[in-house]
């Protein structure tokens, strides 16, 4: 069907399939690019329109404020038999003007129903989720859809309208017979879940598209060194995961300093989000293969000694844990790099953290260029004390957390032949298989307090894996941001002043 579209300074033509949505698709789409006032004369062989863009206020992008629009349809002869649509979740933020909002199409037969308001805020708040008072006749779906887009909205239908993480098919649940684990799935499961309820508006549906393009955004997140760049990619994140806000600013960077925390922060919240279950469901441990059993006497025994008189003390029950997926993975891993001397090491982590790395193992997930003392990979502890402080103890150093009961976690570490340093260099796997190495090991001394153990992973998702909560040392170079190739080419290593290495970490973390 051949159609024809005026506005105040242009004509188009342009064929369309004779449907109703196809039609008004093709004349929602002049909107984005529309200078307001306007109108839009559209002629088609089944009749013609008129549509009046008028001014509605303004919205600020860029520093620029922009006209907001608002389109009515003057007259419509068309004539074409009612098509159907698909619903759509629409959201906007804006950090300059605080806007935070949705917009949910929910087409029902003849007429356009929506709700919209700020994200996070409830029905009879200020600013609240509120319903259309009249619904819109259905023909007029795209138009109102393109007119939201051309004010910032963007649809993000595919995160919120998808399956929730375990609607998704999955083997069905077997029940696990050892009440030791059900114990400690439910412990664990309680503190994500925690997590999430805290920080994310929709905690009650979190989805696998959800849980994915957050992975993929914070891998970008980390890649960038302007605050303009950090700020705009942390705010799609924040579309995609909205939080229980009422100030947008108050979740962004104020200053380059503040990159790794927040990259910590989300991640953290990732984490818990991957083993979300919708409400009333029941999950288990046997649902991954893992296989739990209290500690005998014998092995607790061996986990005691491994502990300093002062965490002795603390303990209060003994688990352990064999992941088949990653025990298998682990054994090949030794077996594919001649490994034969195994370690058992420490490794904290936050509560909330614990059940995504018993399900899914600790994942290394892009850093900020400068977050890590020794480059990516997993990081643990022979001094148990160092590990404490990355658990949610109210007496923990980086997490900032009051929790009476904290986890740790006793791993077979493969430990192989290890390259020993004692100060900060990003390595690799290249550079570790160029040196017949199968780990760094930190010495203590002018840049650590104690040793510690850095395993480089040459796979994100099979090899050794890192949760960033687990940067020992993360910090930035003298008082300002540096990228890597700076480092080694002013020669200035900060942890040479363990000191002033200390003061730094503190200002980044807490």
């Amino acid at each position: 069907m051949h159609i024809t579209i005026k506005t105040y300074t242009d004509t188009r033509n342009m064929e369309v399939p004779q449907t109703e949505s196809a039609l008004y698709k093709a004349i929602g789409e002049q909107l984005l690019n529309l200078s307001v006032p306007n109108r839009l004369l559209v002629s088609t062989p089944v009749g013609e329109a008129e549509f009046d863009v008028k001014q509605r206020g303004t919205f600020a992008k860029d520093g620029t404020i922009y006209p907001s629009m608002y389109v009515t349809e003057e007259y419509n002869t068309i004539q074409l038999p009612q098509d159907t649509y698909p619903e759509a979740y629409l959201t906007c933020i804006n950090p300059v003007s605080n806007n935070y909002k949705f917009y949910h199409f929910r087409p029902s037969g003849s007429v356009l129903n929506a709700t919209y308001g700020r994200i996070g805020a409830g029905r009879g708040e200020a600013f609240g989720k509120k319903d259309l008072k009249t619904p819109y006749p259905i023909h007029l779906y795209w138009i109102r859809y393109y007119e939201k887009l051309s004010k910032g909205y963007k649809d993000e239908s595919s995160i919120y309208l998808a399956p929730a993480v375990s609607e998704t098919p999955a083997a069905p649940t077997i029940p696990d017979q050892r009440p030791e684990a059900i114990e400690l799935y439910q412990k664990l499961y309680t503190y994500a879940k925690g997590m999430v309820e805290q920080h994310l508006v929709h905690h009650d549906k979190v989805t696998v598209e959800q849980v994915s393009q957050s992975k993929k955004i914070l891998a970008e997140l980390s890649t960038k060194t302007t605050l303009k760049d950090f700020n705009e990619t942390l705010q799609k994140l924040l579309t995609i995961s909205p939080r229980k806000s009422r100030y947008v600013k108050s979740l962004l960077a104020v200053k380059t300093s503040d990159f790794p925390a927040i990259i910590d922060r989300e991640n953290d919240l990732i984490t818990a989000m991957e083993v979300m279950r919708p409400s009333g469901s029941i999950g288990s441990f046997r649902e991954h293969n893992i296989h739990v059993f209290e500690a005998t006497d014998s092995q607790r025994q061996e986990v005691i000694e491994h502990l300093t008189p002062s965490l002795q003390r603390k303990v209060r029950k003994i688990w352990r844990v064999i992941p088949d997926r990653q025990q298998k993975t682990f054994n090949s891993y030794c077996k594919e790099h001649h490994i034969r001397y195994v370690r058992q090491m420490w490794h904290g982590s936050r509560n909330a953290n614990w059940l995504s790395i018993t399900e899914n193992s600790i994942k290394i997930l892009p850093s900020y260029e400068n977050g890590r003392m020794f480059g990516d990979g997993v990081y643990f502890a022979l001094n148990p004390n160092k590990s404490f402080l990355y658990t949610s103890s109210s007496s923990a150093k980086y997490t900032n957390e009051h929790e009476n009961v904290v986890y740790m976690g006793l791993f077979a570490v493969a430990y192989g032949k290890p390259l020993y340093v004692e100060s900060s260099h990003h390595f690799t796997p290249k550079e570790l298989e160029a040196k017949k190495k199968n780990c760094v090991h930190a010495k203590a001394g002018r840049s650590l307090k104690e040793d510690e153990i850095i395993l480089i992973g040459d796979n994100l998702e099979t090899d050794i894996k890192l949760g960033f909560e687990q940067n020992i040392e993360t910090v930035l170079v003298q008082t300002g941001v540096h990228k890597k190739e700076d480092i080694e080419q002013l020669k200035i290593y900060p942890t040479h002043v363990v000191d002033t290495l200390m003061d730094l970490v503190d200002y980044n973390f807490d």
